[in-house]
């Protein structure tokens, strides 16, 4: 079989293509490609995202977040900090208004597959691992070096005279 040469197949993929949608009197870029980098990292941003305060994931949450993750990075819609700092209220108002549903309508579909496969396989590994006997030694191991930061800092705690002098009047008390 004969190879050829990455050069000779004259490759020109857009990178810059672009869907445009207009909401009021502004127009919306929708970009119809993402390169695999920048892919990594929204997928990145979607697992750790999901994750709620006890360390599982939701599957509501995990939409969610991929819902808004493309919406950040494959749109030109800009958001300040403070915005940022309500993503369920964006989501709601990018729902309710109908919008989100276009955006998300002109992603290429291959990419939004992507993204959900990924994510949930992902998820599905992490609580794998997690879950597995490597993943219940490495917690312990983590738990256990933070316990010896927590003596060390109790025993330097103690070490001071004034803290001292309080607990012992902390035990006379119990007395």
């Amino acid at each position: 079989m004969a190879q050829v040469t990455y050069t000779k197949l004259g490759l020109k993929p857009n990178f810059d293509e672009i869907t445009i949608i207009h909401c009021g009197n502004e127009q919306i870029e929708v970009k119809q490609f993402l390169p695999l980098e920048k892919k990594l990292e929204v997928l990145t941003n979607i697992i750790n995202n999901s994750i709620d305060e006890r360390g599982f994931y939701n599957t509501a949450r995990i939409d969610f977040n991929i819902k808004m993750e493309v919406l950040y990075a494959y749109t030109n819609i800009k958001f300040t900090e403070k915005q940022k700092e309500n993503p369920m209220k964006l989501y709601d108002n990018f729902v309710a208004s109908g919008l989100m549903k276009q955006i998300w309508d002109l992603i290429p579909e291959d990419d939004r597959d992507w993204f959900e496969r990924h994510a949930n396989a992902s998820i599905i590994s992490i609580m794998k691992y997690r879950n597995s006997i490597y993943g219940i030694l490495d917690a312990l191991r983590t738990d256990y070096s933070d316990l010896d930061l927590n003596v060390e800092t109790l025993r330097q705690k103690l070490a001071d005279d004034e803290n001292v002098g309080t607990l012992k009047k902390i035990v006379d008390n119990m007395v």
